[in-house]
C-alpha cells in the first residue's frame, strides 16, 4: 500500500493546535511521542537484530554449502579414480583369462598328441603282443594235437 501524502495545510494546523492544547494534553503527547520513540527505537533494534541473525544465518549456509561443494568435488574425484581402477583390473583380469585360456588350449593339444602316441604305441605293443599270443597259441594247439595223436586220439573227436 503506497504511503498516503501528507497534506501541507494539516500540518500548520497541528502546530497552531499544539500551542492551544492545555497541560495534560501536552503531558500525554509528550509521553505518547516518548513511547513512540521507545518503540520505533524497540523496533529498530529487533530490525538491526534480526536482520544480523539472518546475514550470520546466510552465512553459515554458505559456508556449509561451500563444504559441502568440496566434498562433492572430492567424492566425484574418488568416483571417476574407483571407476578407472576397476575398469584397469577388469582388463587387466581379462587378459589374464585369455592367456590361461590360450595356455589351457595349448597344454590340451599337447596332452593329445601325448595320448594320442601313447595310445598308438600301446595299440602296436598290444597287437605284437597278440600275434606272439596267437603264434605261442598256435604251438600249443600243435604240441597239444601230437600229444593226442600219440595216444591215438583226434583233436576233433574232443
Amino acid at each position: 500500500m503506497p504511503p498516503k501524502k501528507k497534506k501541507v495545510g494539516k500540518a500548520k494546523k497541528k502546530k497552531a493546535d499544539a500551542s492551544t492544547l492545555s497541560a495534560d494534553d501536552k503531558t500525554k503527547r509528550a509521553e505518547l511521542e516518548s513511547n513512540l520513540l521507545r518503540t520505533s527505537l524497540d523496533l529498530t533494534r529487533q530490525y538491526k537484530l534480526m536482520q544480523s541473525q539472518l546475514m550470520a544465518k546466510i552465512m553459515e549456509l554458505q559456508e556449509h554449502t561451500n563444504v559441502l561443494s568440496d566434498e562433492l568435488a572430492v567424492t566425484k574425484r574418488l568416483l571417476s579414480e574407483t571407476k578407472d581402477q576397476a575398469e584397469k583390473t577388469i582388463r587387466e583380469k581379462n587378459d589374464t583369462i585369455t592367456q590361461l585360456t590360450q595356455r589351457i588350449q595349448s597344454m590340451e593339444s599337447a596332452y593329445e598328441s601325448v595320448l594320442n602316441d601313447a595310445l598308438d604305441a600301446m595299440a602296436s605293443k598290444v597287437e605284437a603282443a597278440r600275434d606272439k599270443w596267437e603264434l605261442e597259441s598256435h604251438v600249443v594247439q600243435q604240441r597239444n594235437k601230437d600229444a593226442l595223436m600219440e595216444f591215438g586220439l583226434s583233436h576233433v573227436a574232443l
